[in-house]
């Protein structure tokens, strides 16, 4: 308590911080020397050897990715086979929505996007999605996965002379589907080969296919 005379009289100060004599009278609060004012080692938040300041990690923002934002990964590299042996069945079929692929004896299955027939009255290789094509980069992101099934340029072949001729799907390529549920599925073509047979009537083949699948769904 110290006092302090006026013309007037005398008045008492009262609670003079005692953080006044350890940081040498300069600031009003301080955890330890190097936090004083006047202590040339004093930086903020960054390294106090050369008092370079430094953002905190913690404190810096990161904007989500349009990816994140708008779509939702549904399962991710997912190896799908599709292939159809001669003679034993008539499909073989890959639904990129649930990310299964099989075969069957059956034609048109239900929810498939990709399906090679060769029963009945249908032969070929049949595209049922909304949009199917063909990427420019290997690993597009869902949105631009969208942008290039939209583009086109995969879809139904109905001769399986003229799907041998055009051979659509090829190794080394990233397909792009936009299903009748309004997923999008990147097919990276793993493997695309053609099997020879032989029925006796004529020589045909077969295409094999090996997928490596990421699917996404639109977030609402």
């Amino acid at each position: 308590m110290f006092s302090v005379r006026r013309a007037q009289g005398v008045v008492l100060v009262v609670g003079v911080m005692a953080a006044l004599s350890s940081c040498g009278g300069t600031e009003l609060s301080c955890s330890g020397e190097s936090h004083c004012a006047g202590n040339n080692n004093h930086s903020e938040g960054g390294d106090s050897s050369n008092g370079t300041k430094v953002t905190p990690p913690d404190s810096q923002s990161a904007e989500p990715s349009t990816e994140a934002a708008a779509f939702t990964t549904l399962y991710s590299d997912r190896t799908l086979k599709n292939g159809l042996p001669y003679p034993s069945l008539c499909n073989a079929s890959v639904d990129f929505d649930e990310g299964r692929a099989w075969t069957s004896d059956t034609v048109s299955p239900d929810g498939s996007e990709l399906d090679l027939r060769a029963c009945y009255v249908e032969f070929g290789q049949y595209v049922n999605a909304r949009s199917a094509g063909i990427s420019e980069t290997p690993k597009p992101d869902a949105e631009e996965c969208l942008g290039y099934a939209r583009s086109g340029g995969i879809q139904t072949i109905s001769n399986w002379d003229e799907v041998y001729k055009e051979k659509p799907i090829k190794t080394g390529m990233t397909l792009c589907f936009e299903t009748e549920e309004g997923n999008i599925a990147r097919a990276e073509v793993i493997e695309a080969t053609w099997k020879r047979y032989n029925d006796g009537g004529g020589t045909f083949h077969r295409p094999f296919y090996t997928f490596k699948v990421t699917a996404w769904t639109p977030n609402e």
